[in-house]
């Protein structure tokens, strides 16, 4: 339901209104509390939220919209104290996802950020001083049929098969006796 949404091109579906309505109430915040985030998504006039429901979005409401992405509130400690709320990161998969990149106002798209050139080569060494270097390639063990030992620092050895002696055997009961 969801990817159909977003490859349909529409406005998308409650929830996906839901989940570009949160990315324009986090503005800069890494975590807001439940409280605040609906206080956000109410204040938009253009948003349906005011107006969802009786009482508008609740927090209840909010949650089962949201936990089709797989985005759940968690108790977190703010400067106020500890509240309900959620996390930035906690939205990032379904914002990459299910919602578009949002356009500058001139209509034009937001600037990509500019990439960043690699700081270290293959196989040069690294910042002087670090005295670490990167391996032009990396090792890896091949797979074998051979039982060899885990890593440094476990134990390890060979299990050993307990003896049972004969008498410890117990002759299963007869179900069937010959008449």
């Amino acid at each position: 339901m969801l990817t159909s949404d977003r490859d349909a091109g529409e406005e998308g579906s409650l929830h996906t209104r839901l989940l570009a309505d949160c990315r324009i109430a986090f503005q800069d915040a890494d975590a807001l509390p439940t409280a605040a985030l609906l206080d956000r998504l109410k204040s938009d006039p253009e948003a349906p939220w005011a107006t969802h429901g009786p009482n508008g979005l609740t927090p209840m409401k909010m949650g089962n919209l949201l936990r089709d992405f797989e985005i759940r509130s968690a108790n977190i400690r703010f400067t106020t104290g500890q509240a309900k709320g959620y996390a930035r990161s906690d939205f990032t998969d379904a914002w990459n996802r299910y919602c578009p990149e949002p356009k500058a106002a001139d209509g034009e798209g937001v600037p990509a950020v500019p990439g960043v050139p690699s700081q270290v080569s293959t196989g040069t060494a690294s910042t002087p001083g670090t005295a670490q270097a990167v391996p032009t390639t990396q090792a890896v063990p091949a797979l074998t049929r051979e039982v060899t030992a885990g890593t440094s620092g476990t134990a390890w050895g060979p299990r050993g098969v307990r003896s049972v002696s004969s008498d410890a055997i117990a002759e299963p009961p007869a179900i069937w006796e010959s008449a």
